[in-house]
């Protein structure tokens, strides 16, 4: 994510800062999603208590992604 951001602001003038407010703002949890995060989301996959998904999406991204439909 650090080096889309990095891209992002020099393509259009900007800091990063500035592109990672904007896209903190566009995301239902007003911010991105840390790795730490993901990685917990990851645990949960990887132990017994998720046995019930199957194939299922997981999407960790804070609503980044808005609403998928299947």
């Amino acid at each position: 994510m650090a080096t889309a951001l990095a891209v992002n602001a020099e393509s259009r003038g900007l800091t990063v800062e500035e592109v990672e407010r904007e896209f903190s703002a566009a995301i239902s949890i007003g911010r991105i999603v840390t790795p730490d995060e993901v990685a917990a989301v990851i645990a949960f996959l990887a132990g017994p208590r998720s046995v019930a998904l199957n194939g299922d999406p997981i999407i960790a991204s804070g609503g980044e992604l808005g609403p998928i439909y299947y």
